[in-house]
């Protein structure tokens, strides 16, 4: 509709000279407006994209659990790498300190050292985490 009247605006032989003019400045207008409801559109239709990827991110948020919003976070991840080499360093001094309780539990039980022995098996059961 808009093109027939830029068109017909352009097209018509005025003898007016002013009418003339203000025929071509309205055709120029009306396609200065369509040029900047086209980019208008465009915008918005970039602006919807970007708010569904961060309804997309909150839904995202609101449903992870910790490891999988720690995933996304490379901070997050750095400081659970630090502490799961931390736990992992511990776990192996714990089972090398508990080798080193069962060399004492056989040493002792073939000496006679039973209050040797029973102090080592209760060291066990507490680096283990069970009831002595």
């Amino acid at each position: 509709m808009t093109d027939d009247l830029v068109k017909q605006l352009r097209s018509k032989i005025i003898y007016h000279p002013d009418a003339a003019i203000w025929m071509l400045e309205a055709a120029d207008r009306i396609e200065e407006l369509e040029e900047r409801l086209k980019a208008a559109t465009d915008d918005a239709k970039e602006a919807e994209a970007y708010a569904e990827e961060l309804e997309a991110e909150l839904h995202l948020m609101k449903t992870s659990g910790i490891i999988e919003g720690a995933v996304r976070n490379p901070n997050v991840m750095e400081y659970m790498k630090h502490w799961e080499g931390r736990a992992e360093t511990a776990e192996a001094k714990l089972a090398k300190a508990v080798e080193f309780t069962k060399g004492v539990i056989r040493h002792a039980g073939n000496s006679g050292d039973d209050y040797l022995a029973e102090q080592a098996r209760t060291t066990i059961a507490e680096l283990k985490g069970e009831q002595p």
